[in-house]
């Protein structure tokens, strides 16, 4: 997330024609009635921590709070957290085991530098990580449909902000991890940003003539 003290200056960087394609993004994304502060929060989260978004880089999803009200978080493929722990010598490569089934199910993980060295190696079970019901009985979503592969990612990003804090300390959780919390992803529709991969180019000269009267500084 924008640390205060770093949201002026990365805000001195947000051209008006980028806050106008950010909310157009957000748009089509399914987000309705977001308000100034809320399009330059993500947008800035996305220039201080160099993701693209229109490239899936990194998401905005909703958060429903306990009081019903709505913020906008972020989240990033797991995906970002491997390509930028392999820009590393520390993490070149890992290795995965699995043991049980369901609820039951377990990862072994080992990481190894460039030059073969063990960094890293640790166990987890799906229970915690997964989005299961009060009994711990029964797996939710994506959780029951590929266990292995959802525990897989949670798992390797754990590994990288071990082995790698500095490379990925300041980058948000994925998705796999927030799916368990409450509230994540309410009151959104389908977010699908493969139909947006194209809206930088997409927008009009009058579209961004008409957000800028909007989001001129």
């Amino acid at each position: 997330m924008i640390n205060n003290n770093n949201q002026n200056n990365t805000n001195e960087i947000l051209t008006n024609e980028y806050l106008v394609k950010i909310k157009s993004l957000l748009d089509v994304s399914g987000f309705v009635g977001l308000n100034v502060s809320e399009v330059r929060y993500f947008a800035g989260l996305c220039k201080e921590l160099n993701l693209n978004p229109f490239k899936k880089e990194i998401y905005a999803v909703p958060f429903k709070k306990a009081d019903g009200s709505r913020s906008v978080q972020a989240i990033v493929g797991y995906e970002t957290y491997l390509n930028r722990a392999y820009s590393s010598p520390r993490f070149y490569r890992y290795e995965k085991s699995f043991s049980g089934d369901g609820v039951n199910l377990s990862i072994h993980l080992k990481v190894f530098d460039i030059q073969g060295n063990l960094m890293w190696e640790s166990d987890a079970s799906i229970k915690e990580f997964a989005k299961m019901d009060m009994t711990k009985t029964k797996l939710y979503g994506m959780w029951a449909q590929i266990p292995k592969l959802m525990l897989e990612k949670c798992m390797v990003v754990r590994a990288t902000r071990f082995v790698v804090p500095s490379v990925v300390g300041d980058l948000p959780y994925t998705n796999e991890e927030m799916l368990k919390v409450d509230g994540f992803g309410k009151d959104n529709k389908q977010t699908n940003y493969i139909e947006t991969k194209n809206i930088e180019t997409k927008l009009t000269n009058e579209q961004i003539a008409e957000g800028l009267k909007k989001y001129a500084k």
